[in-house]
């Protein structure tokens, strides 16, 4: 049962990673499961813990600040209470950009990422439309810029046929507004990765 708290990152890392190494007993690489010996409280008998020894280097969990999030939970979570109150259960939150959901989808995120790049592209509709840059330009412009944006993190996606069609329309949309071409001129998808010199985003992904 994950708690994520911003006012953790002010914190001085060898205080917390003492603090955490007593009550866990657990390494940053192993799987964190639930303590089988502190039984189904786990968390809030872990979250007491924390914030006593917390207390002692003058460290307060902030409950505004703070956020809990069950992963495929089943059941209805416990309260997990501080001083102040019982933490917020949540549904999703962002970490570093990407979109953490509590069913483990990843379609949250994915579409998060294209809206950002989808953003990015708009931002340079100029050179997009610019009649002195050469595609080449063009090109070396988009792939850092939007197709980066898009793809951040992408190693955590899982591949399914509706994602990977997600991600190729979002392509192809972005390269026939580069190279000029509207539905009207009938123009297949491989003639335009053809003439862009590009392949299709989800073999672009799937080898990240």
């Amino acid at each position: 049962m994950p708690l994520f708290s911003p006012s953790v990152v002010r914190t001085p890392f060898t205080q917390w990673h003492e603090i955490l190494s007593q009550n866990t007993k657990l390494s940053y690489g192993e799987n964190q499961k639930s303590p089988s010996h502190l039984g189904s409280d786990w968390y809030r008998v872990m979250t007491d813990k924390l914030e006593e020894q917390s207390a002692q280097v003058g460290l307060n969990i902030s409950r505004e600040k703070t956020k809990a999030m069950g992963i495929i939970q089943h059941s209805s979570p416990q309260p997990i209470a501080v001083a102040q109150g019982n933490i917020e259960y949540i549904e999703r939150f962002t970490y570093l950009g990407s979109v953490i959901s509590s069913d483990g989808d990843v379609e949250a995120d994915i579409n998060t990422r294209l809206a950002k790049a989808a953003a990015v592209f708009r931002r340079l509709d100029n050179v997009w439309r610019s009649s002195t840059l050469c595609l080449k330009i063009k090109l070396d412009l988009y792939t850092p810029l939007v197709v980066s944006t898009a793809i951040y993190a992408s190693e955590t996606w899982k591949s399914t046929a509706r994602i990977c069609q997600q991600l190729d329309v979002f392509y192809q949309r972005n390269l026939r507004k580069i190279l000029g071409i509207s539905c009207k001129n009938h123009v297949t998808n491989m003639k335009v990765l053809s003439r862009t010199g590009q392949r299709r985003l989800q073999d672009i992904v799937a080898e990240r």
